[in-house]
């Protein structure tokens, strides 16, 4: 990836983001530049746009012995042969216009089913698709819409997988630059699983769907469909997880303009909505950044919902009294408050196996993490937060993240909140008020981070365990742990980093004396 530079004249407002060949070797097809721009400009020029025809891809089936012909093996492939020529054929015969770019509707449908074998090359020619569809990239649609999914809601128990539903999957599918979204987002997986930023597939179906907006911006600069928004979304929410955050920024400023231009976030289907906010949400994590958009919540049922009122209100009490004495932000008390009733029902579902509803638990999900990271923004101008409510927050988002094990996803990880926190926590005078809740986000930091990072985070734990003769991280970190607990999170992580606190303090007396 070359550049990205963003122009803001006085009315039209235009990103150009330019990809090149030069890491994808010389076998490389051709990529041209491609040029979101989020404002139509005022000649009213359109870009020809030129459809590619449909070629059927055929397996040769020819057995050189007339024996093999009665072999089963053989005769269920040629049988497979047949059925994929049939619905190639019907594939190939249809009308053109049946495979527009800008579709005229943007209400999701439920009318089109999953195909069965999605995953297997024989699903390709058993679904209409807006491209032609060979194996390689009916396999990254396989990587998107179940093991990147698998990433989104790991570890829990829901009633469904909504990126597994007719309604998304046709939302998918159907629409060009929509699928190039999703099958940039199942290349991006693939691409961090390898420990990489770029592959060939990244740039390409990136490029792609780039070029595709772009001609639906210039035909019109005010009908943004559901399908540009999910496109652009994707774009944002791969350069967030690769750790290009000035792309993210640039994506997510033209998301949100495009919101604004229809005015009506709070009524989107509830996937696209939760699309959207994972895009914002995930990026400012990985950089500790302010959000985009502004979050109304779609519904006001919540996942914790299944919990008892009595656990609720013993909750909401304990949270409020070690809070209270440590002098964090009301706000921020009633969001941590949240998170605990969140945590809370997340072990009720590992336990009980009850089953989650995957929209309710995105809605709590991005709620807490959208109310942690704008927090600063609900202060008065002349009121700066204090570092307290700094650590408390950065360390509430890193908790949440680990629950979920979103970081090992992320090229980016928790290096920037784990610097923000380490920052926070040594402008904190130690008092034993606060030590509990000192303890457990020291103890969060220690976990997360490496080399010098860790070291500063034992160092400090080392400090809190002397000064009040902690026997284990349990009683360190006292209320705020049970309330919130580590080992639930961390494993048995949480011993090994006490004994290297335990060992460490032992190796210094010893010196000492």
């Amino acid at each position: 990836m070359e550049s990205t530079h963003i122009l803001v004249p006085n009315e039209p407002m235009i990103m150009v983001q330019r990809m090149g060949p030069s890491e994808l070797g010389s076998t490389s097809a051709s990529f041209q530049p491609a040029v979101i721009q989020y404002m139509a400009p005022s000649n009213g020029k359109t870009p020809k746009i030129t459809k590619r025809p449909f070629t059927p891809q055929f397996q040769f089936i020819d057995s050189s012995e007339p024996a093999r012909s009665k072999d089963p093996a053989i005769r269920k492939l040629i049988r497979r042969h047949v059925r994929h020529e049939n619905h190639a054929r019907s594939r190939w015969y249809r009308p053109t216009n049946k495979l527009k770019e800008n579709p005229s509707s943007n209400v999701l449908s439920t009318t089109l089913a999953v195909p069965s074998l999605l995953g297997n090359a024989s699903a390709v020619s058993t679904y209409c698709y807006p491209l032609d569809m060979r194996p390689e990239k009916h396999a990254l649609l396989e990587q998107y819409l179940t093991h990147a999914t698998n990433r989104m809601y790991s570890g829990c128990h829901f009633r469904s997988s909504p990126f597994r539903s007719p309604t998304w999957f046709h939302f998918a599918v159907t629409d060009a630059a929509m699928l190039h979204g999703v099958l940039y987002a199942g290349a991006v997986y693939l691409a961090l699983l390898q420990g990489r930023r770029e592959t060939r597939d990244t740039i390409y179906h990136q490029n792609e769907a780039i070029s595709i907006v772009q001609k639906r911006l210039i035909l019109s600069s005010s009908n943004f469909d559901d399908s540009m928004l999910g496109t652009v979304s994707c774009l944002a929410l791969g350069e967030a997880v690769l750790g290009n955050q000035h792309h993210w920024h640039l994506h997510m400023r033209g998301l949100n303009q495009i919101i604004r231009t229809r005015g009506d976030l709070p009524f989107f289907d509830p996937l696209l909505r939760a699309k959207l906010l994972r895009a914002d949400v995930t990026g400012a994590i990985d950089y500790g950044a302010m959000p985009y958009l502004d979050f109304e919540r779609y519904t006001y049922q919540s996942i914790w919902s299944i919990l008892p009122t009595v656990t609720l209100q013993a909750i909401r009490e304990d949270m409020m009294d070690l809070l209270i004495v440590s002098e964090i932000h009301p706000s921020i008390i009633s969001t941590m408050t949240n998170l605990a009733y969140f945590s809370r029902s997340i072990q009720e579902n590992k336990t009980k196996r009850v089953c989650f509803d995957p929209i309710t638990f995105s809605e709590d999900l991005y709620w807490i993490e959208h109310d942690l990271l704008s927090f600063p923004r609900t202060l008065p101008l002349n009121d700066s937060e204090t570092n307290i409510d700094k650590a408390l927050r950065f360390g509430a988002l890193l908790y949440t993240k680990t629950t979920l094990q979103e970081f090992p996803n992320s090229m980016t990880g928790p290096t920037i909140l784990l610097a923000r926190l380490q920052e926070s926590l040594s402008e904190i005078s130690i008092s034993k008020s606060i030590t509990p809740l000192i303890g457990w986000l020291s103890l969060i930091g220690s976990m997360l981070s490496r080399g010098e990072g860790k070291e500063w985070f034992v160092a400090h734990l080392r400090v809190l365990r002397d000064a009040n003769r902690a026997t284990s991280f349990d009683e360190l970190a006292g209320g705020m742990n049970r309330l919130l607990c580590l080992r639930n999170v961390f494993g048995n992580v949480c011993e090994a980093v006490w004994l290297n606190v335990v060992d460490n303090a032992g190796s210094r007396c010893s010196h000492e004396r």
